[in-house]
C-alpha cells in the first residue's frame, strides 16, 4: 500500500513539473503568429522594434516571474506543506493562463503580460515538485528520482508548442483556443493533488523560522549557476551556429534540436539513473563537467552536419548527467525539513541561468558563433575549480 501511495505521490508531482513547462512552451507559437507577424494585433505598437520587444517581454515574464517565486514558495511548503502550496500554486497557474487566454482573446498585452508573470510566478512550483520527490526518496534512489522531473519537463515542453502549433496553423479555432485548454489542463492537475499525500518527512512540526546561512551555500549555488548556464547556452545558440558556421537548413536545425530532446531523455531516463548506483553526486559532477567541457569545444569544431549532430548529442548526455547531480548535490546541503527552501533557492539560480549567460554573450554570437558554446565550455571549467576548492564534507543547512 506504501509504495502505490508512494508512487501516486511521485506521478503527481511529475505531472506538476510537465505541465509548468507546458505553459511555458505553448505560448511561444501563438506569440510568433500574433505578435511577430505584422498585423498580428497583440502587440504595443505595430513598428517592428515595438513588436520585438513586446515579444521579448512576455517570453521573458514567464522565468522572471519563477526567478522570483521559487525562494518564497520553496520556503513556505517547509512551513505549511506541499499540498497546500500545490492547491495554490496550481490554481494560480489556472488562473495566470486564463488571463493570457483573455488577452489573447481582446488583443490586450497587457493582461497577456501579466498572466504571464502570474503563471511564473505560481509557475516556480517546480521547487515544491523537486522538494516533494526528495522527500519521497531515499539517499540510495534520490538521484535516480530526480532525473524524472527534467524529463517530465522536457515532455511538457514538447508538447506544448506541438499543440497551439497544430492548432494555430488553421483558422477554424481562435489562436487562444491552446490557452484555454492550459487552463483544463490545470483544473485536473488541481484535482489530482487531492490524492496527494502530504505525511512527508520535510515537514517538521515545528519549522525553522531560520534563513539558510547563504555563506555556507554560495559555492554549491553558483555550481548550479555555471552548469546550468553551460547547458542553456548549448541549447539556445547551437542552432544559429549550425546555419552561421554549417549553412544549416530549417529543417536540419529542426533535426539537430530533434537530436538534442533525444540525447537530453536518453541522459536522464538511462544514463543519470544507472550511474547514480555507481557514484554520488559530488563524484560525479567533475567528471560529467569535463566531458561537457569538452563535448563543448567538440561542438566549435564540427565541420560539418553530422560531427555537430554527434557532438551535440554527446554533449546533452553530459548535460543531463550533470543537471540533475547538481540538484542532487545542492539538496544534500540542506537538512530533511529545509529542502523545498533549497530547492527554491535551486529552480530560481536555473531561471537566472536561463536568460543572464544568453543576454550577456548572445551580442557576440553573430560575429563570433562559437562563443556560447566556448564561454559554456569555460563555466563548466569553473564549475570544476569550485569543486576542487570545496569541503568534501557537507555540513547540512
Amino acid at each position: 500500500m506504501f509504495y502505490k501511495r508512494r508512487n501516486v505521490q511521485l506521478f503527481i508531482a511529475l505531472l506538476t513539473a510537465a505541465i509548468d513547462f507546458f505553459h511555458l512552451g505553448l505560448a511561444y507559437p501563438i506569440f510568433s503568429k500574433m505578435v511577430i507577424q505584422p498585423g498580428g494585433g497583440l502587440s504595443w505598437g505595430s513598428e517592428e522594434w515595438q513588436r520585438t520587444l513586446t515579444y521579448s517581454l512576455f517570453i521573458a515574464a514567464f522565468p522572471f516571474g519563477q526567478f522570483v517565486g521559487s525562494p518564497f514558495l520553496g520556503r513556505l511548503s517547509d512551513r505549511f506543506g506541499r499540498k497546500r502550496l500545490l492547491f495554490l500554486t496550481v490554481a494560480g497557474s489556472g488562473f495566470g493562463m486564463a488571463l493570457c487566454a483573455f488577452g489573447v482573446l481582446r488583443l490586450n498585452p497587457t493582461l497577456v503580460l501579466l498572466g504571464r508573470l502570474l503563471g511564473g510566478f505560481m509557475g516556480a512550483n517546480l521547487s515544491l515538485a523537486y522538494a516533494a520527490i526528495i522527500d519521497l526518496s531515499t539517499p540510495q534512489n534520490k538521484v535516480r528520482n530526480l532525473a524524472l522531473i527534467p524529463l517530465s519537463a522536457s515532455t511538457g515542453f514538447c508538447l506544448g508548442p506541438l499543440l497551439s502549433g497544430i492548432l494555430g496553423e488553421t483558422s477554424t479555432y481562435p489562436l487562444s483556443l491552446p490557452l484555454w485548454i492550459a487552463v483544463f489542463v490545470s483544473a485536473l492537475n488541481w484535482a489530482a493533488i487531492w490524492l496527494f499525500d502530504d505525511a512527508s518527512p520535510s515537514v517538521p512540526e515545528k519549522p525553522s523560522s531560520r534563513l539558510l546561512n547563504i555563506n555556507l551555500l554560495w559555492r554549491p549555488i553558483l555550481l548550479t549557476f555555471l552548469m546550468v548556464a553551460a547547458n542553456f547556452l548549448l541549447v539556445q545558440f547551437i542552432g544559429p551556429f549550425s546555419v552561421h558556421q554549417l549553412n544549416a537548413s530549417l529543417t536540419s536545425v529542426s533535426w539537430l534540436y530533434v537530436n538534442v530532446s533525444t540525447s537530453v531523455c536518453i541522459g536522464h531516463l538511462v544514463l543519470t539513473r544507472n550511474l547514480a548506483s555507481f557514484a554520488s553526486p559530488r563524484t560525479l559532477l567533475p567528471w560529467s563537467l569535463a566531458a561537457l567541457a569538452c563535448s563543448l569545444v567538440f561542438v566549435c569544431l564540427s565541420a560539418n552536419l553530422a560531427i555537430l549532430h554527434i557532438a551535440a548529442f554527446l554533449a546533452m548526455l553530459c548535460c543531463a548527467v550533470a543537471y540533475t547531480n547538481v540538484f542532487a548535490y545542492l539538496s544534500d546541503h540542506a537538512s530533511a525539513e529545509r529542502q523545498g527552501e533549497i530547492m527554491g533557492l535551486g529552480v530560481s539560480t536555473q531561471c537566472l541561468a536561463e536568460w543572464l549567460p544568453p543576454l550577456c554573450v548572445g551580442s557576440f554570437a553573430a560575429g563570433f558563433p562559437a562563443i556560447p558554446m566556448l564561454a559554456g565550455a569555460i563555466a563548466c571549467l569553473f564549475g570544476i575549480g569550485l569543486l576542487q576548492t570545496t569541503n568534501k564534507q557537507l555540513v547540512k543547512i
